[in-house]
């Protein structure tokens, strides 16, 4: 499949991403995503059984979660 974005002559391959969300302002990661990735530019398209099974790992934020990870600022509060 042909990259979505106009300007790039890529096209989509399957992998897995890690993909990362911040609702509420807490961070969220989620690992071993399915998605398509552009060979060229890296966008990211999911298809809408992921984007679904995503949404109830959102929802279901009462579990513990399989790891931690350690989260690092560059930026300086000013």
């Amino acid at each position: 499949m042909k990259c979505s974005n106009n300007d790039c002559p890529g096209g989509y391959d399957r992998k897995f991403v890690t993909h990362t969300v911040r609702p509420g302002g807490e961070l969220i990661i989620i690992d071993d995503v399915p998605a398509l990735v552009c060979d060229t530019c890296g966008d990211v398209l999911f298809e809408p059984a992921t984007i679904e099974q995503i949404e109830h790992v959102l929802q279901d934020r009462g579990r513990e979660p399989v790891a931690t990870a350690p989260v690092f600022h560059l930026r300086q509060a000013g």
